[in-house]
């Protein structure tokens, strides 16, 4: 913005203390270009006893959530949420386009999705979470560009999961 404070789109309080939040394009990569609209990153840093509460609005398109904990397909959701950040974290997010919905969501019919979080095989983890430890952000940048290689975000989605 032209008066210096944080942009962001669906972040909703960009700047909290102990939060940094980067957002990037992926740049020509055959294979994913056409279904990757950008790669968002959360990294945190919270003192032991407090929480930052992080609002945000999604885009009406999928999201591949990376985390140490896991990997889910989130599907667009048109309620505000609300996380709560603790601890020293991070978190990485492919933003795919809205079309790329019957690509990730393999057999299930992506409104069958929608407002939910399913487990995702597939998405290089161990890879990501190699490229988090870069402190340089540019660096970090171009890791984790290098990591995601065409074809990994293809029909990953535990569709049993779907519903139960």
């Amino acid at each position: 913005m032209a008066d210096g404070s944080p942009a962001s789109r669906g972040h909703l309080n960009p700047g909290a203390e102990g939060v940094e939040f980067d957002r990037f394009e992926l740049g020509p990569a055959p294979g994913l270009d056409e279904l990757v609209r950008h790669i968002w990153v959360a990294r945190w840093s919270v003192p032991e006893g407090e929480t930052r509460e992080q609002r945000m609005l999604t885009y009406p398109a999928f999201n591949v959530v990376m985390q140490p904990e896991g990997a889910m397909l989130a599907a667009p959701d048109p309620k505000l949420s609300v996380v709560s950040l603790q601890g020293d974290s991070w978190v990485v997010g492919v933003l795919f386009r809205p079309a790329a919905g019957p690509v990730l969501c393999g057999s299930s019919p992506p409104r069958d999705l929608l407002g939910l979080g399913v487990p995702y095989e597939g998405a290089p983890l161990r890879d990501v979470a190699a490229a988090m430890e870069e402190t340089d952000a540019v660096a970090r940048r171009r890791r984790l560009v290098a990591v995601l290689p065409p074809g990994w975000c293809r029909s990953s989605a535990r569709s049993e999961s779907v519903g139960g």
